[in-house]
């Protein structure tokens, strides 16, 4: 008797019932799958290279900076940019730069004291960083580097 009560509507219906819920968790999965598979991870369509230096000012080591490499037209890829810290940095997000020939903007951060007044603080003087290397090196950079395929590429700054 329990078994006969189990079975009371057809196979067909009952597969029908669940035909909903099985379509729901497939859309789920494959929707997970198609964005893992296109954003979980950090490849790019245009070869990267990692690159990394020194750069200088003066002879001096520039300890606070950026370096951005700006794609020339025929080169394809986004620009690419390296944290200068201790006079050296390294591109390596996403894979690093592009490979072809770029126009690169140096920007170095200095200590700048400022008394601002009010309130006491330490001293009353509170550190802003300034960028103090001239247009010529960022805004109105004229410094192009080609970056070659590979896996790893030493490109230095020495600036004047």
């Amino acid at each position: 008797m329990i078994y006969g009560s189990l079975q009371t509507k057809p196979i067909s219906t009952q597969y029908a019932i669940l035909c909903p819920y099985r379509a729901v968790t497939w859309t789920i999965l494959l929707t997970v799958a198609l964005f893992c598979g296109t954003g979980c991870n950090d490849s790019s369509p245009f070869d990267r290279v990692i690159v990394s230096g020194t750069v200088t000012y003066q002879g001096e080591s520039i300890s606070d900076g950026m370096v951005y490499f700006m794609p020339n037209e025929g080169t394809e890829g986004m620009q690419a940019a390296g944290r200068i810290v201790d006079g050296t940095y390294t591109v390596k997000a996403k894979g690093g730069v592009p490979v072809g020939k770029h126009r690169v903007e140096i920007l170095g951060f200095g200590a700048n004291n400022i008394d601002r007044g009010g309130a006491p603080s330490l001293a009353g003087v509170l550190q802003d960083k300034q960028q103090f290397l001239p247009a010529k090196y960022n805004s109105n950079s004229e410094i192009e580097r080609s970056v070659e395929a590979g896996k790893k590429m030493t490109i230095d700054f020495s600036l004047e």
